[in-house]
């Protein structure tokens, strides 16, 4: 009960300071946050949108790993999991209306380093070596164009610099077996040539339990005792940067993510081999795979007072893989049907359930092409 009061006093000193401050302190000692939600460099506070800028310093302290993470993170924006193999965001309850059809288009754009991603499984890539990110709420289709009626989210990663060797490497290692590792390290080749690498592999166990039905043989059950909504991530990132004059520069960069896991956990209705939502008897092997590989080339003249030119060129390849235990039980046509019949057949479950998997593989590749002209 102290310790409650004690918080809450707290948070009132700290708030009236805050506003002490803003009230004596002069402009020039308020942080600038620069942002390019409008194809330009600009003081955040300049900005006529809804901007949220989130730094890559805090993506430790906020737990962000991927761009599913930043669902809880940003005010307005949500990253739904459909089917638990395909994701969707939505801003301002704006998003894709129709999130199991792989061929319609999605409200709000993404984009990293400017860069459109043409295909939703680009959520999956996780983020490493990251500058921020920036999220601008509402229907900008003016400044972002395609697919960004309810809003756009841009990934800016740390571009190679000349200033020196510099990188890192840590790991962490946790329950279930989770170990993290990621590192980058930059390196200047000439006096206008940088390069810089980064990666990351995450992994764990999986959460939930998938067991045999007690009436059924192990041996009968080819996914029985596989853990599901495990993970096993890994990215690698390469950029070169050619700074040729200090007015024009080029940015090559290549991505290459790769996920393989055995497949999210989904309980069924007639799954009645144990109460616990995290132990499910399914009969089937089950797996999901994603290989992103996205190559892009950005161009950069800063003609100062006239106007900027940018140049942005990616191709970009997807592909997944999935097979799930669609009726998401054990039973399969010979076992007995789960609810009894009463009177005529007008229930799902009066009769046995067939068997039923569900395969699917998805390809998809893609070349973009965009030109930013700005000017004052």
């Amino acid at each position: 009960m102290n310790t409650n009061r004690r918080n809450t006093m707290k948070l009132k000193l700290l708030a009236a300071t805050s506003l002490a401050c803003c009230i004596a302190l002069p402009a020039w000692a308020i942080d600038e946050i620069v942002v390019t939600t409008q194809k330009r460099t600009q003081n955040i506070q300049d900005v006529s949108a809804a901007v949220t800028n989130i730094s890559g310093q805090d993506f430790d302290v906020l737990n962000i790993s991927s761009a599913f993470d930043l669902s809880d993170k940003v005010p307005g924006l949500v990253i739904n999991n459909v089917q638990g193999y395909r994701r969707t965001i939505d801003i301002r309850g704006i998003g894709n209306e129709l999130p199991d059809n792989a061929a319609t288009k999605p409200a709000v754009a993404y984009h990293v380093d400017g860069v459109f991603m043409s295909n939703d499984f680009a959520l999956f890539n996780d983020l490493v070596d990251i500058d921020r990110v920036e999220v601008t709420r509402g229907p900008d289709g003016t400044i972002y164009g395609n697919s960004s009626s309810g809003g756009a989210v841009n990934v800016i990663t740390k571009h190679p610099n000349f200033d020196g060797v510099s990188g890192f490497i840590d790991e962490e290692v946790g329950s279930y077996s989770t170990t993290n590792t990621r590192g980058s390290f930059n390196l200047p080749l000439f006096d206008t040539l940088a390069l810089r690498v980064s990666g990351s592999h995450r992994e764990h166990n999986g959460f939930t339990k998938n067991v045999p039905n007690p009436n059924a043989s192990p041996l009968d059950i080819p996914g029985a005792f596989r853990d599901l909504d495990d993970e096993n991530n890994t990215t690698l990132n390469g950029q070169l940067m050619w700074q040729a004059t200090p007015d024009f520069s080029a940015l090559v960069t290549f991505t290459s993510f790769h996920q393989d896991i055995n497949g999210p956990a989904l309980k069924g209705g007639f799954d009645t081999v144990s109460s616990d939502p995290r132990v499910v008897s399914h009969d089937t092997t089950e797996f999901f795979k994603v290989d992103n590989n996205i190559g892009s080339l950005i161009l950069n003249w800063d003609g100062s007072s006239y106007a900027n030119v940018k140049g942005l060129f990616s191709y970009q390849r997807y592909k997944m893989s999935r097979r799930l235990d669609a009726d998401r039980s054990s039973l399969t046509a010979n076992d007995p049907a789960p609810l009894p019949t009463v009177g005529i057949v007008d229930l799902l479950g009066e009769l046995p359930i067939r068997q039923h998997v569900g395969g699917l593989t998805q390809k998809d590749r893609t070349y973009t092409a965009e030109i930013d002209v700005t000017s004052p």
